[in-house]
C-alpha cells in the first residue's frame, strides 16, 4: 500500500486548517464561529480517515487498553478504561465522518442562529460522549458514556425550548433511564456469574 496519496491527503487537511486559522485572526464574532465550525467539520472528517488508516494498518487483529485509575477504596478500584481496537476504531470512523458532515450542515443551515456557540458546544459534547461509549473498556466508562449521551441528547432535543420539545426530551430521559436499568441488571448478572 502506497502512502503517497495519504501524504497528499494530510497535506491538504493541514493547508485547509492553517488557512482557516489564519482567517480567524482579526475576524468578528460571527465570522469566528463560522471558521470554528468549518475547522470542526474538517477535523472530524480528518479523524475519520485517520481512524480508517489506523484500522487498516495498525490495529487490525490487535488492540490497546488504556486504564486510568480514578480512586481505590477498600480493594475496589474505580477508573476509566479505553479499548482501542479495530472494531472501536472502525465504528468511531463512521461516527467522526457523520459528525463532520453534521458540523458542515450546521455551518450552512444554522449560520444565522443567535445561540450558535451553545449549539456547537452541545453537539461537540454529544460526539465526545459517543466516543467515550465506543472506546469504553469497563463498566464504569460505559456508564459515564451512556449517561453523558443521554443528558446531551435531552439538551439537543429541547434546544428550541417549546412544550412539545420538552415532552420529547423527557421521553428521551425516561428511555435512557430504562437503558441504565438494563445496564445495572447486566452488571449485576456479570458480577454474580463471574464473567
Amino acid at each position: 500500500m502506497s502512502l503517497l496519496p495519504l501524504g497528499w491527503f494530510f497535506f491538504l487537511f493541514f493547508c485547509v486548517g492553517f488557512y482557516s486559522l489564519l482567517k480567524i485572526v482579526g475576524c468578528g464574532p460571527k465570522e469566528f464561529y463560522y471558521h470554528i465550525v468549518f475547522l470542526l467539520g474538517w477535523g472530524f472528517i480528518f479523524l475519520h480517515f485517520f481512524c480508517v488508516f489506523c484500522f487498516l494498518s495498525t490495529f487490525y487483529g490487535c488492540g490497546y487498553l488504556v486504564d486510568i485509575l480514578v480512586f481505590s477504596l477498600g480493594g475496589v478500584e474505580i477508573g476509566f478504561a479505553f479499548l482501542f481496537d479495530w472494531v472501536s476504531l472502525g465504528f468511531f470512523s463512521f461516527i467522526s465522518l457523520i459528525s463532520g458532515i453534521v458540523f458542515f450542515y450546521c455551518f450552512f443551515y444554522m449560520g444565522e442562529d443567535v445561540l450558535m456557540k451553545r449549539f456547537l458546544l452541545v453537539l461537540f459534547l454529544f460526539v465526545g460522549s459517543m466516543g467515550i461509549l465506543v472506546f469504553s473498556g469497563n463498566m464504569f466508562t460505559t456508564m459515564v458514556g451512556w449517561d453523558g449521551l443521554g443528558l446531551v441528547s435531552f439538551i439537543l432535543v429541547i434546544y428550541y425550548q417549546s412544550l412539545s420539545r420538552v415532552d420529547s426530551g423527557l421521553l428521551t430521559v425516561y428511555r435512557n433511564r430504562l437503558g441504565d436499568g438494563f445496564f445495572l441488571i447486566r452488571f449485576s448478572w456479570y458480577f454474580l456469574v463471574g464473567a
